[in-house]
């Protein structure tokens, strides 16, 4: 921690930088129960739609690199906490975004493109898990905004366009309500990123005090 004023331009700018850094510790962090939890989710949803007559082949390419994202996700998650220098936050931070991005394009290709085939319930069901896995990632991925806008915007936008195309009253009343509940993720990301600023920020400032109050002692 630097040992002056925060309110002075040369420690905001030093507090900036310390919470971004924080920021992206935090996203990689948060990132771990993740990488499990995907692929047993998937894994879950892969047999359901077996089960409901999506061909085997077109659900095993889906899964096959649903893991290689995941394995990537992961190689660059530990990658991130060995390293013993001082790593470049920005650019871990677009990394983390391109890998948030290309998991939530998997869950929008399997929402607008895998599942077809599938009776309309198993459908629902689909679009229903991966509206969950938008919801959970709203605390997981609202450190750095860009990750969870571009996670959202791949799982569910394509899922939309598919619907709303198909045309029926099911569908196209489903593509209305996953619509509404992006308005509702997207106006509830800054609110929780600024949770998470706030608290990250809190802890550098009473940091600071303490060495000022420790040194002038």
């Amino acid at each position: 921690i630097v040992d002056c004023d925060w309110s002075s331009d040369v420690c905001s700018s030093d507090l900036a930088a310390a919470v971004f850094a924080e920021q992206v510790r935090l996203l990689y962090h948060l990132s771990r129960p993740a990488y499990s939890g995907t692929l047993a989710v998937a894994l879950t949803t892969v047999i359901a739609l077996a089960v409901a007559g999506v061909p085997v082949v077109r659900l095993g390419g889906w899964m096959s690199l649903v893991i290689a994202a995941t394995a990537a996700r992961f190689f660059f998650y530990k990658k991130f906490f060995a390293s013993d220098t001082q790593p470049d936050y920005r650019v871990w931070a677009r990394r983390f975004v391109a890998g948030a991005v290309a998991m939530g394009l998997m869950w929008g290709l399997l929402g607008s493109f895998v599942m077809a085939g599938a009776e309309w319930y198993y459908q629902l069901l689909t679009i229903f898990v991966i509206v969950g896995l938008v919801g959970s990632a709203l605390i997981l991925l609202t450190p750095y905004i860009p990750a969870y806008v571009g996670f959202a915007a791949g799982a569910l936008v394509p899922p939309v366009i598919a619907m709303f195309v198909a045309g029926d009253f099911i569908h196209v009343f489903t593509a209305t309500i996953v619509t509404a509940f992006s308005a509702v993720m997207l106006a509830a990301c800054p609110i929780v990123h600024g949770t998470h600023v706030s608290s990250l920020r809190a802890r550098f400032e009473n940091a600071g005090l303490v060495e000022r109050l420790t040194a002038a002692s």
